[in-house]
């Protein structure tokens, strides 16, 4: 199966249960958008947001979530955060992104 397209029409996956066979991790990575004000300091942005990723329990043992400096514009500054968690319910995934962008 290696180096091979397998197409799955929509109508498939919309009106039958599908199994991925190659998920081989609940591993998700994500990355979340934030947007600072740009009288903010760079340096205070950074600590804050390393502050709430500290206080994420599911990121616990996880790595290091990762704060870029994505651009910096007339009124905000732009990061990514990136980071990865052990995803055990779809619905983990919302609430823990509006955590870090809280």
């Amino acid at each position: 199966l290696y180096n091979h397209e397998l197409i799955v029409p929509n109508t498939l996956l919309i009106e039958e249960l599908v199994t991925n066979m190659t998920l081989s991790s609940n591993r998700v990575r994500l990355v979340v958008p934030i947007e600072i004000d740009r009288m903010e300091s760079i340096d205070r942005a950074l600590e804050k947001m390393q502050r709430a990723l500290d206080n994420l329990p599911e990121l616990k043992n996880e790595g290091m979530p990762r704060v870029y400096l994505k651009s910096v514009d007339t009124y905000y500054l732009n990061f990514d955060i990136h980071f990865s968690i052990e995803c055990r319910t779809l619905s983990q995934l919302p609430r823990i992104q509006s955590e870090v962008l809280a």
